[in-house]
């Protein structure tokens, strides 16, 4: 799970605020070298300054990540049953978990690589997938694939991600639907709150690289 929690991290490198006009595969490259450059220029600050790394973060992930696609898709067919409240009260829980979870993962970045695939899609293709592999000295390549959706004028997001075969978006679907069975929607938000409220503790708490604490453990301490 260690290398997943890493592996993944890497997906909130690919947003950057305005590169009109793109190709997806250029902004995934471009964006993914600038969160590589951010992190070996800050190593140092990055494992002690807890609020630089989230604001890190915040920089990078917000502008380029199609955060309610995501929560579309991590509901599921319980989407539908939502209020306009509960859908918006779930976005935002639910972008603040990723946050919280991939910055603490961020710690972990140690002289990784990053390999980006030929882009293999239509000219006119609204949904493609940018292939890459993040490679780790001593360790066997771990393959990593973004999903972007093209929204309006060129504008690439990405709605999904899959490290080593697992779709972290079907990951999220499969723990909220057994929460919905029990409880609701109201229910998974209010463990969503609950969640992020623990992370932030465990992280301020100093759940990080420097005391041994690693992105399992920190977020093992907020299931």
């Amino acid at each position: 799970m260690k290398k997943l929690w890493l592996a993944a991290a890497f997906w909130f490198a690919f947003s950057i605020p305005a590169f009109a006009a793109l190709s997806p595969d250029a902004i995934v490259q471009e964006t993914s070298e600038k969160l590589i450059a951010a992190l070996e220029a800050n190593r140092e600050r990055i494992q002690t300054d807890k609020q630089f790394l989230f604001g890190l973060v915040n920089d990078i992930v917000l502008p380029r990540f199609d955060f309610e696609s995501m929560s579309r898709l991590a509901l599921g067919k319980y989407w539908r049953e939502a209020t306009q409240i509960q859908r918006d009260e779930f976005v935002a829980e639910f972008r603040s978990l990723l946050v919280n979870t991939y910055a603490v993962a961020l710690t972990h970045f140690n002289n990784q690589t990053v390999r980006f695939l030929p882009l293999q899609a239509e000219d006119d293709a609204r949904r493609v997938t940018v292939k890459t592999e993040l490679n780790q000295p001593g360790a066997v390549p771990i393959p990593i694939f973004y999903k972007l959706l093209n929204k309006e004028a060129d504008e690439w997001q990405i709605y999904d991600v899959i490290v080593d075969g697992v779709s972290l978006v079907t990951n999220y679907r499969s723990a909220f639907a057994q929460e919905m069975r029990q409880g609701g929607v109201d229910a998974v938000i209010a463990n969503l709150k609950a969640r992020n409220a623990q992370y932030q503790s465990v992280v301020g708490n100093g759940a990080t690289a420097d005391n041994g604490a690693t992105p399992d453990t920190a977020a093992k301490a907020v299931q």
